[in-house]
C-alpha cells in the first residue's frame, strides 16, 4: 500500500501539468490519472486533492471531484473510505459487476447527479449522499 502512495506521490511530481483551486480542493491536472485495480479512472480525489486527466478536465469534472471533497468533509475524512468501500461491496453483492457497483454507490450517484449544476455546492445540504441509500 505503501508503495501506491509512493508511486502517486512521484506520479504527480513528475506529471504535474497545471493546478488550480476549487473553493478549497487543490485540483491537480495530469496527463493521464494512475491505474487504480485494474480499473481506468478520469479522476480520483485523494484528500483535499483532486487529481483529473487533462482529457477530462472539464468544470463538471472538478465539480464532481470537489463533491467528493465535501463528502469526505463531513465525514470527518477517515470515515469516507471505509464507507465508500461497504457501498462498492454492497454493490458487488447485488449487482455482480464492478461498473454497476461503482455507479450505484451513494457518494457516486450523488457527484454525477449534481456535477452539472455550478451552484450545487453552495445550496447544498449536509449528507446529501443519504438520499441513495
Amino acid at each position: 500500500m505503501e508503495s501506491i502512495f509512493a508511486g502517486i506521490g512521484l506520479y504527480l511530481a513528475a506529471m504535474i501539468v497545471a493546478s488550480a483551486a476549487v473553493d478549497d480542493v487543490i485540483v491537480l491536472v495530469v496527463p493521464k490519472v494512475p491505474n487504480f485495480f485494474g480499473t481506468n479512472y478520469y479522476g480520483i480525489t485523494i484528500g483535499c486533492f483532486a487529481i483529473i486527466e487533462r482529457a477530462e478536465d472539464t468544470p463538471s469534472r472538478r465539480l464532481h471531484e470537489a463533491i467528493h471533497w465535501e463528502q469526505k468533509k463531513e465525514l470527518a475524512g477517515f470515515a469516507f473510505l471505509p464507507l465508500y468501500l461497504a457501498f462498492y461491496l454492497r454493490g458487488l453483492v447485488r449487482y455482480r459487476s464492478h461498473a454497476q457497483a461503482y455507479t450505484h454507490n451513494p457518494f457516486e450517484e450523488e457527484a454525477y447527479k449534481a456535477m452539472l449544476d455550478p451552484r450545487y455546492l453552495i445550496e447544498r445540504r449536509a449528507y446529501a449522499w443519504r438520499d441513495w441509500l
